[in-house]
């Protein structure tokens, strides 16, 4: 119905446009077709040079009745595709201009619903964004200071981080080779701030302004995290220069919320966080709890699962925002024979579900002991309505399901003995279980030696299964007594069936109850 609707609204604006549908003198257009004719409301013997008769040239087919009713459709607006309900508005009094125009805001409605416009659903928060560095879970901290945690590098450590970075050379020349006669850190609201920091700093009363040495103190000083802000100031004395870095502390934390969390509770995510409300905040104790909390969403096989932002607001408040990628879709490739339901109720994830690899592991493991396949492979691909999440697509090489089984054998005993087998672990593609055996010849002359059986394996969604089982058989009975020798010999028959009923317990344990009633009964008498 749209694809009939968007063609309207295409031949419409084609008729619009076209100059072959102008109501002037119109000069051919050099593609018209060689049955074409042209047809004029003036008189075909009329002078070339008389401007007075208007004259309309369309294009047409031969057919003088189709000319007429393409020149009247034009006329009126219609496209000659309109649906039983707009000619129905139009006859209502609307015109056909205003109903395409309706036809066409309804098609655009329909296509954003069928494809919607990419959606993030990453957790907002509100305050000032945190600065924090991965890979710090290792990090020791002074805790000496209460209320101002400091962060301890190892040495050689500093040279990889960005502190230093915040002054240039050009910065810093007009004072190297320069005395310094005091080094000092503050602004700092606790002396004993100061005092764990000089021993660890390179510039020392008495030495030259070194670049390097500048930079490294910057690294050390900026390192323990408690400063938003850290830069060399320096003042000229006699003697030389008083350098001092100066300093801007963090706020204090008064309150700690994790927001975007579903697969690990807050409270488990709580007990990884070293940051403690009342205390300045640190932003490389930041980057430990940041390290933890991902590490435990990489244990808990939520490879994906991170953390996406962290910010303080004016309130104190330090906000950690987790990112959870869901499941978009799960995509199926190669299946031929195999239904995909079939191959859906073997997964232990679903759409919308938080991704995780031990879910997806389980999952391509249990499709590949189906035994209905070759190979399963499984790519993640980015999601199209939100590309932080994943579109998992599982790639499957079907292998033969069905197998035949043809033998014969001949013994002094048994004579001559054959047997045919039909099995299909995959039936039309259903999973579904079915085999018979047949064994014919033999002493006991009977061709009634046969087992058929039929399982169904997913009962319900839980996965409990159901079959049954068929049976005739006929064989020699050997009689013993109490010694262990042969008495006689008969032979017997056997049939009956028996249903078997499957419950699964957990992921890895089912348990099975057969119900079965059989006849047996002795034929013939061969001996003792």
């Amino acid at each position: 119905m749209r694809k009939k609707k968007l063609l309207a609204l295409m031949v419409t604006s084609a008729m619009m446009t076209c100059p072959v549908w102008a109501d002037d003198t119109t000069a051919a257009t050099g593609y018209e077709s060689s049955g074409s004719q042209t047809v004029t409301s003036g008189s075909a013997a009329a002078p070339a040079d008389d401007q007075k008769t208007a004259v309309n040239t369309v294009v047409t087919s031969p057919n003088d009745e189709t000319t007429a009713d393409a020149m009247k459709a034009a006329k009126s607006g219609l496209t000659g595709y309109e649906t039983a309900e707009e000619l129905a508005a139009i006859a209502a009094g609307k015109s056909p201009a205003a109903v395409q125009q309706e036809t066409a805001e309804a098609v655009h409605k329909e296509n954003e619903i069928l494809n919607p416009a990419p959606v993030d659903t990453t957790p907002q928060i509100t305050g000032d964004k945190v600065s924090y560095m991965s890979g710090t879970s290792d990090m020791q901290f002074d805790t000496s200071v209460p209320g101002y945690p400091m962060a301890v590098i190892q040495a050689g450590q500093d040279v990889a981080l960005p502190y230093g970075e915040a002054v240039t050379d050009a910065d810093l020349k007009p004072y190297v080779d320069k005395v310094a006669t005091s080094v000092t850190v503050g602004p700092v609201p606790e002396a004993q701030i100061e005092q764990k920091l000089l021993p660890q700093l390179a510039m020392r009363v008495g030495d030259a302004v070194n670049m390097d040495y500048i930079r490294h103190d910057l690294n050390v000083i900026g390192a323990t995290g408690l400063f938003s802000t850290v830069k060399p100031s320096f003042t000229t004395v006699p003697e030389g220069v008083s350098l001092n870095y100066t300093v801007q502390m963090n706020p204090v934390v008064k309150k700690i919320d994790i927001v975007g969390n579903e697969s690990l509770s807050t409270g488990d995510l709580m007990k990884l966080v070293a940051t403690t409300p009342g205390t300045t905040l640190n932003t490389a104790v930041v980057s430990h709890d940041v390290a933890n909390i991902n590490t435990a969403f990489a244990n808990a096989g939520y490879m994906m699962s991170r953390v996406s932002d962290v910010r303080l607001d004016d309130e104190g408040t330090l906000h950690i925002a987790i990112s959870e990628p869901r499941i978009e879709n799960i995509n199926l490739r190669g299946n031929t024979k195999t239904k995909n339901k079939v191959i859906m109720r073997e997964l232990r994830m679903k759409k919308g579900d938080i991704f995780n690899k031990n879910a997806a592991s389980r999952s391509i493991q249990r499709v590949y002991n189906t035994g209905y396949f070759e190979d399963v492979n499984v790519r993640l691909l980015p999601g199209q309505r939100n590309p932080k999440d994943v579109i998992v697509e599982i790639d499957v090489t079907e292998q033969k399901t069905g197998s035949v089984t043809i033998g014969a054998g001949y013994s002094d005993s048994d004579g001559l003995v054959g047997i045919l087998g039909l099995a299909e672990t995959n039936l039309r593609g259903t999973g579904d279980k079915a085999n018979i055996s047949w064994e014919f010849g033999g002493n006991t002359d009977t061709n009634k030696n046969y087992i058929f059986s039929y399982t169904h394996p997913y009962l319900n969604d839980a996965g409990d299964s159901i079959g049954f089982s068929i049976f005739d058989r006929e064989s020699e009975y050997d009689d013993y007594d109490e010694k262990g020798n042969s008495v006689a010999e008969y032979d017997r028959r056997t049939n009956g069936f028996n249903v078997t009923y499957g419950r699964v317990r957990s992921e890895y344990v089912s348990d099975y109850v057969t119900l079965e009633t059989k006849r047996t009964k002795y034929t013939d008498y061969d001996s003792g």
